[in-house]
């Protein structure tokens, strides 16, 4: 089954504009849109310590998990099992992904500090978990195990400082 899905999402990238648009969202969006998300708190939020710390911790904390549990799983990337070229090449282990983790973790703390803000992150994070697919550089399942990481550490963090 995750073949099976993966194989649907990859046949997107035929496409020019969904090629284009999957890797803008895996690379530029990916590394700026925590900053400026992160900056946004810094000058809109009135809380800014507060936020800015809980957007970090969440996003550093997935990140963290998400590596140290690569390193244990050490699955392979779809374009290893299957002898495809990808639209990218990662060296590390496929499973979970990284990029979700963070995402997934952000969007949760960001729906925890401003709703609309958390349903905009998160559907963004969707986005760029499926642009991973299309890039060739994840299965489905990598996907799914990063949003559960990032789900997981957002929630301790809002539960951690919920008490502070």
């Amino acid at each position: 089954m995750n073949q099976i899905i993966f194989n649907l999402f990859f046949s997107l990238s035929k496409y020019p504009f969904i090629t284009k648009s999957a890797l803008f969202l895996s690379y530029p969006v990916a590394y700026i849109l925590p900053i400026l998300l992160c900056v946004g708190i810094i000058l809109f939020y009135k809380k800014k310590m507060f936020g800015f710390s809980l957007l970090f911790l969440a996003g550093m904390g997935a990140w963290f998990l998400a590596r140290i549990l690569k390193m244990i799983f050490h699955t392979a990337r779809p374009f290893v099992d299957m002898a495809i070229t990808p639209l990218a090449y990662e060296s590390s282990s496929g499973f979970p992904s990284e990029h979700m983790a963070v995402f997934t973790g952000l969007a949760v703390v960001s729906y925890f500090l401003n709703k609309k803000l958390g349903i905009i992150l998160g559907v963004i994070a969707m986005l760029i978990g499926l642009s991973r697919i299309v890039i060739g550089v994840h299965y489905p399942i990598d996907i799914i195990g990063g949003a559960i990481v990032g789900g997981i550490v957002g929630y301790l963090f809002i539960k951690l400082f919920k008490k502070i």
